[in-house]
């Protein structure tokens, strides 16, 4: 997908060789998700020893695979799925995920999910545990992920409709429709489990809720939710507050920097980087900051209007105007066209070495407090930022409008001193 540098190289490469550096490549086609969620569930069936359940869509329909496991079959699919090339979400993205260990494999311009639920945050007596293993359905062509047997699939919506009350959406109608048509008996056999789950109210706001798609109360959703906590749910919610209070703890912002020659294909890449992280639940924002674009901050915006204007005022008192008029006429009575206009405040700087650097050096400031500001809008919420040009490209344009014969090495400097330092630059 892109090419990653590191920042120190980046830094150390010379302007003139900007063409030479390595090319953004195409962004290409994501693969099909039903290859990718039946050959990443292939790779896991392998890694375990005993049975896991999978969640949401099943392969190859689903986009990701969410699998519920206990706890020796949880470190058997992280040590498979690591060796495959997954890479662990940090516990410090935005938003956390407060139970779920999320793994990913980026692949051009996508990445394929692997959630993996602890069995434990249910909060069921063991023998409903094991069951809830020992009775899934095999699914075609695995042998160890399983998915819930029909009555476990009514006592898993009964546990949202407690939690989230509501209505029975449509993806979880046509599962409880899937489930009953496999098994005729399983509201009796949901029925008869729920007392070992806390869903006995639930189980009966269920069925109605199925059945007229009318949402359910609050009172008696109240009342099946106090049922739930009670039964053993309340050390699950007591870990969720204390997750909850922990997740207030301001996070490390993470900046990203793309760059590249124009045309290359710098924003192809940004945005298809931020689909991925979308896709992936990761908080992003991107960021596009040329050089010399207007500031967002109002502060930045004044200073730079400042020195604009004194350059300004400095060119016209000593009287550098900016319209150069009509030439005389030729000897053929012909007048040549008039000069373009140039304002005084660059003719000044056209013509003055110690002006140009110092308008360098105003402008390399105001891009470097630009990257700044742009990441403090985000300080402490763990969000990626990816920049759609950084200091890199903005090095190159100092001397593209400034003068190719300047190096602007301190201006550089001061761009890159200034500017966050990214997790990952790619060229």
């Amino acid at each position: 997908m892109l090419n990653a540098v590191t920042q120190d190289s980046i830094e150390a490469a010379p302007l003139g060789e900007a063409s030479a550096a390595p090319q953004l490549e195409a962004v290409e086609a994501p693969a099909a998700a039903e290859h990718e969620a039946v050959d990443v569930a292939r790779i896991v069936d392998c890694g375990l020893r005993r049975r896991a359940l999978v969640l949401g869509s099943l392969p190859p329909e689903g986009d990701d695979l969410d699998l519920v496991v206990r706890r020796p079959e949880r470190v058997d699919a992280a040590s498979t799925l690591a060796a495959h090339g997954f890479l662990k979400r940090g516990q410090r993205m935005s938003p956390r995920r407060r139970w779920i260990e999320q793994w990913a494999r980026f692949r051009g311009a996508s990445a394929f999910s692997v959630d993996l639920n602890p069995a434990e945050r249910w909060s069921l007596p063991t023998v409903e545990v094991e069951a809830l293993f020992d009775e899934g359905s095999p699914i075609e062509g695995m042998s160890h992920i399983v998915r819930p047997a029909p009555h476990h699939v009514l006592l898993l919506a009964a546990r949202r409709l407690a939690r989230h009350g509501g209505r029975v959406d449509s993806k979880r109608r046509r599962r409880i429709a899937g489930a009953l048509a496999e098994d005729p008996d399983a509201w009796r056999i949901a029925h008869a489990c729920a007392p070992m789950w806390g869903l006995e109210r639930a189980m009966d706001l269920l069925e109605p809720a199925y059945s007229t798609d009318e949402p359910v109360p609050a009172s008696p959703r109240a009342r099946a939710f106090a049922e739930l906590v009670s039964s053993g749910f309340g050390r699950w919610w007591a870990e969720v507050v204390a997750r909850r209070v922990r997740s207030k703890i301001p996070r490390r912002t993470r900046v990203i920097s793309i760059s590249g020659l124009d045309g290359a294909g710098k924003s192809s890449q940004a945005r298809a980087l931020q689909e991925t992280f979308d896709g992936l639940g990761v908080d992003v924002a991107c960021e596009w900051m040329p050089l010399g674009h207007a500031p967002r901050h109002r502060a930045i915006r004044t200073l730079r209007k400042s020195v604009e204007s004194i350059l300004h005022l400095v060119g016209r008192l000593r009287g550098k105007s900016g319209t150069r008029g009509p030439q005389a006429a030729g000897e053929d009575g012909a007048f040549a066209p008039a000069r373009r206009a140039v304002s005084p405040a660059k003719s000044l700087r056209e013509q003055s070495e110690l002006v140009t650097h110092a308008w360098a050096m105003v402008v390399a400031v105001h891009q470097g407090l630009q990257h700044r500001v742009a990441v403090l809008r985000h300080i402490g919420k763990g969000k990626v930022i990816i920049f759609d040009r950084y200091t890199l490209d903005a090095s190159s344009q100092l001397r593209y409008f400034y003068g190719s014969n300047h190096e602007f090495r301190f201006q550089k400097r001061l761009v890159r001193l200034i500017s966050p330092k990214p997790e990952r630059s790619f060229l």
